[in-house]
């Protein structure tokens, strides 16, 4: 399949319902080309004639939308999505057995609209997916039955990000577990070392204090680490990066310039957040409502959500202000709230020194938090 067609279907299988008009598919991938209803007519044939030879009636195209049938098709990214919001051990397997690679690598569209659907999704999907794998190692550390699981998902989670400290101290955890200090010792350097050549930083006081075990000897008569040793560890130092989700900024106001400078700012203090590697940062806004892909909604209250980012931009009178607020997402209180002028009702002035700060000030409250 080329490219493009590729492309058009992995915009169906993460949009709200797995339909698009056909207007929203030409915008997405051929705005600006000669003739974007016969690119998107040529690549709908192109995925009627791959499915029909595969016997899988899964698509349809009519004259206003095209559809794909969700209830028959698994899509990896949705699966880590609803794994995140709500652990699911049967989700959970199903992805690392799969072991999807990071989204739409490797395809060659370049057209703007695509580019920024793709930044927003690939900020929150592949969040999701790391949220998920995260999870599902702490369950496996937990329970006996899956402790042969340990290695496989640590493995998994490293061949996507391999400076994941979490992925680390699960394996160390393990290694401690079964007595072999000399592996636990082996995989903290290499945490050390990848830390040290990527971030220019050193492992988390968590990952050293298992390292600090794995250095004493255990008691006379020992053969190992007390179990109790290993499950404290399992919950308390492989502890979960705290989760912040980013919604979309309101403007209160119908002008449509007010509501693109409001999303403007959610999509430049989240983008800050996500450079924070001790955050998990979902990305819950969407940059361009023509393309409703996001189902948006009230900050979600899993146990792996710690705070969500709600922002409102006022203006009138020639003045404009951006209001900032950061909620615990366990309390439902407002923690941490910021309000910035913007000079002279220039709706995007200092945007990117203001969306820095925000982004700055709510990762330290958070740090000194957790």
């Amino acid at each position: 399949m080329r490219d493009k067609t590729q492309a058009l279907i992995a915009g169906l299988a993460l949009s709200g319902i797995g339909t698009l008009t056909r207007n929203q598919a030409a915008d997405l991938l051929w705005e600006g080309g000669r003739d974007p209803k016969a690119s998107l007519r040529q690549s709908i044939r192109e995925i009627k004639t791959v499915l029909d030879a595969a016997r899988m009636d899964v698509f349809s195209a009519d004259s206003k939308f095209l559809k794909l049938d969700l209830d028959q098709v698994w899509v990896d990214a949705r699966a880590a999505s609803r794994c995140a919001r709500s652990f699911s051990l049967e989700e959970a397997e199903k992805l690392v057995e799969r072991q999807p690679g990071w989204m739409l690598d490797g395809l060659d569209v370049t057209e703007e609209p695509y580019v920024e659907w793709v930044r927003v999704e690939k900020s929150r999907r592949e969040g999701d997916l790391l949220a998920s794998l995260e999870a599902y190692l702490g369950v496996a550390l937990r329970q006996q039955a899956l402790k042969d699981q340990v290695k496989r998902i640590a493995d998994f989670i490293l061949a996507l990000d391999p400076i994941n400290e979490t992925a680390h101290r699960g394996l160390i955890l393990k290694y401690l577990g079964e007595d072999d200090k000399a592996s636990a010792l082996r995989q903290y350097e290499t945490c050390r070392t990848r830390l040290e050549q990527e971030l220019g930083v050193e492992p988390s006081p968590e990952t050293q204090a298992l390292a600090a075990e794995a250095r004493t000897p255990y008691t006379e008569g020992t053969k190992s680490a007390p179990a109790g040793i290993i499950r404290a560890g399992a919950g308390g130092l492989l502890k979960l990066k705290p989760k912040v989700e980013v919604y979309p900024f309101t403007a209160i106001s119908k002008d449509e310039i007010h509501g693109f400078a409001a999303r403007a700012f959610a999509a430049a203090i989240c983008e800050n957040l996500t450079k924070n590697r001790q955050l998990m940062v979902q990305n819950e806004t969407t940059s361009d409502l023509r393309f409703p892909m996001l189902d948006l909604g009230k900050p979600s209250l899993d146990r792996y959500t710690h705070y969500a980012v709600r922002g409102a931009l006022n203006t009138g009178g020639g003045h404009a202000e951006l209001l900032v607020q950061l909620y615990d997402t366990v309390s439902g209180e407002i923690c941490w709230m910021k309000r910035a002028d913007l000079k002279g009702g220039n709706l995007l002035a200092g945007h990117s020194d203001i969306s820095m700060s925000a982004a700055l000030e709510m990762m330290r409250f958070i740090e000194l938090k957790e």
